[in-house]
């Protein structure tokens, strides 16, 4: 759903589509920090992120266009 500028912290919907999760890359892989159902909560949270206000689209905008339409196929968008 949103990934900081520094590409290290990113927030995704948990596959139950119930909550924001807000994660940090830790190489080998992405680790869950904390866990929201209201978005802006989030905000509150990690102020250091500058999080938008208002939560994103849930398609991301940067995925290449096969990608995207592969993803609005699935989800039924």
């Amino acid at each position: 759903m949103w990934k900081s500028d520094c590409k290290l912290v990113r927030i995704i919907r948990c596959k139950d589509d119930l909550q924001n999760i807000v994660q940090a890359w830790q190489s080998p892989k992405w680790r869950s920090l904390s866990y929201h159902t209201d978005w802006s909560s989030i905000g509150r949270r990690w102020i250091e992120l500058n999080i938008p206000d208002v939560k994103p689209s849930r398609v991301s905008q940067n995925l290449p266009d096969d990608e995207l339409n592969l993803v609005c196929d699935i989800m039924g968008l």
